[in-house]
């Protein structure tokens, strides 16, 4: 009879025991989802702060200038203007190299409607790396559906 007491509180601590190890990590998965939860909002947040930083205060810096937003060729000494500064010219062409190279951070709708403005304003085709002109594609034939 002692022998079954003892076997049966051997069968009553492992359960405890079990329990506990369950209830240990059960409680570290909760912490580990919620490490992760906050890790998520962090990177969304710096993201943000990149977005910021990098693209939007970048274009609203600019945005009272017209020359900046105005048709511009965006080829260095591709049908520049006799009367445009190549200095002039070269700040504006690397002002949209740094949006484009940032467009990565903004939602689809905000980077669909760059990629619009400068197919239609500045006639560009290619946002990722080509700076085909609009007169350089219309001569080849291949002007793109801006819709």
């Amino acid at each position: 009879m002692d022998e079954m007491n003892w076997q049966a509180a051997g069968v009553i601590s492992n359960i405890i025991l079990v329990f506990a190890l369950v209830c240990v990590t059960i409680y570290y998965a909760w912490q580990t989802k919620k490490q992760t939860d906050l890790m998520e909002k962090n990177r969304r947040i710096e993201r943000l702060h990149r977005e910021m930083d990098d693209l939007i205060s970048l274009l609203y810096s600019r945005c009272s200038d017209e020359f900046y937003f105005s048709n511009l060729p965006l080829i260095i000494g591709k049908d520049l203007p006799d009367y445009m500064e190549p200095k002039l010219f070269y700040t504006a062409h690397q002002f949209w190299r740094d949006v484009k190279k940032n467009l990565y951070l903004t939602p689809k709708t905000t980077r669909d409607g760059i990629r619009k403005f400068l197919e239609f304003k500045l006639g560009e085709r290619d946002i990722g790396g080509s700076l085909d002109t609009y007169n350089d594609w219309r001569k080849k034939g291949s002007v793109p559906k801006l819709l």
